[in-house]
Parts: C-alpha cells; structure tokens; sequence
C-alpha cells in the first residue's frame, strides 16, 4: 500500500474509524510513504494510540517527497515516564527502512504536555516506537519566571500590608549585655 505518491498531493494515512479516534489499521503487505503523512491520534486519557500493523514498511525520502509524522494528543493527562506506544507494528523480519523526515531516530517529539522519544527498532526490534520520556512535571523556563514573579509580588503586597503604604521598616542587630530587667507584680 502507497501512502502519497510522486506528483499526487499529500496524502495521509490515519488508522482510527474517523478523524480523532484511535484504530489499529493492519495490511498485509508492504507500506510505503511517498509524500505522504502518517497521522497518529493519542488519547493520553486513556493511555491509548492508533497503530499501524503492516508486513515490511519503507518511508522514502526523495525528491517527490518525504514521509512525515503527525502526532495529535486527544486528551489532556501526564503520562508515566516508560511508556510504551508501538505506532508501525513491522511484521517483516527486516527493519523499517527510512525514517519520517521530521521524526528521526531518537528523537524528542513534544505533543500537549508530553514528550517522546522515537526509536524506529522498537518493540520486538523492528518496530517504531514512541517512549515517554515526559518532563510535563517540570516548569519550563517561561513557567519558572512566572513564578518567581508572582511569588515576588506577593513578598511585595505583604510588605505593604503590614507596613503600610510609604512607611519605612528598619531592622537592626542589637546585643545587650548584662542583667535583665525583671518585673514584679
């Protein structure tokens, strides 16, 4: 099955039923992307994603041109740094040949607020696979200056609040040595 051809617009390819749903689209023989797109629906909800199952695949990258990669995430949840999603489940026993022009081996792919990374010999070794490898519980740069500011304006509204507004606090460092004073009742 060709996914796109040489002089044909772009062509895509999405196993779920409908757009936004996720499916699993198995096909007996060789796939072949030319020009064309693989778009993956992910349900983080869930923890679910459509997969493809195709005896030997090729992603050819030429001057027609390339195989890409869509991901689309339909839900709104972290997932578990680990996890596993088979997308080409390769049934050949040779590798996918080629990869997506925009998701190379190894790399990171960021959708919503996961991140994973791509491995074209995942699986049983042939297969490509999304790993999560998800930093959703870390503060992006922007995030942490948001709230470093936001904690600043509070210190702030909290000084005017017991100072009031144009008054001046001072704070010294005194030692006294000596007796106390003691009082008596």
């Amino acid at each position: 099955m060709d996914v796109g051809a040489p002089i044909s617009p772009k062509a895509f390819l999405s196993p779920g039923a409908t757009l936004n749903s996720i499916g699993t689209l198995t096909i007996d023989n060789l796939l072949t992307f030319i020009n064309g797109t693989l778009q993956i629906d992910l349900n983080s909800n869930n923890g679910i994603a459509d997969e493809v199952v195709a005896n030997g695949v090729t992603i050819n990258m030429s001057i027609f041109g390339d195989g890409l990669f869509s991901l689309t995430d339909l839900g709104n949840s972290a997932l578990p740094p680990g996890l596993q999603f088979t997308i080409i489940d390769n049934t050949a026993s040779s590798s996918i040949d080629g990869t997506f022009t925009n998701l190379p081996d190894g790399s990171l792919l960021t959708e919503g607020i996961n991140t994973f990374k791509a491995n074209y010999e995942g699986g049983d070794g042939n297969n490509l696979t999304l790993e999560v490898v998800n930093r959703a519980n870390v503060p992006e740069n922007g995030m942490t200056l948001s709230l470093l500011t936001l904690a600043f304006a509070g210190l702030v509204l909290l000084r005017r609040n017991i100072c009031g507004v144009g008054e001046t606090v001072s704070v010294s460092k005194s030692r006294r040595f000596g007796n106390r004073p003691t009082h008596h009742d």
